[in-house]
């Protein structure tokens, strides 16, 4: 299945530089695009996210902002995350999966 992150949907924090990040459900706010890592020193596309205890890692020194690399969010409402995490916010019925 592809990626399916989306506005308002969840997902998975799967890595981060913070160790606390690792396994927290996070609401995707919005996409940010693609932007240069400092942590990790490659371009990737980011997303705006919000988790009550979420560590802020990547951020402008006069402002944080609660991103993430989209590379490490794992969506969930998937079949994998369905097998995971029995969460099933995004299955699709009959007739959702005809119309795609």
């Amino acid at each position: 299945m592809k990626n399916r992150l989306q506005v308002g949907g969840l997902a998975l924090i799967t890595h981060a530089i913070k160790e606390s990040n690792v396994g927290k459900v996070v609401k995707l706010v919005s996409f940010i695009g693609s932007r240069k890592s400092k942590n990790w020193g490659t371009r990737d596309d980011f997303w705006l996210i919000e988790c009550d205890d979420f560590e802020i890692s990547y951020f402008n020194p006069s402002k944080p902002i609660p991103m993430h690399p989209a590379q490490h969010l794992m969506p969930l409402g998937d079949d994998k995350g369905i097998e995971l995490y029995g969460l099933r916010e995004e299955i699709m019925t009959r007739h959702d999966k005809e119309a795609v």
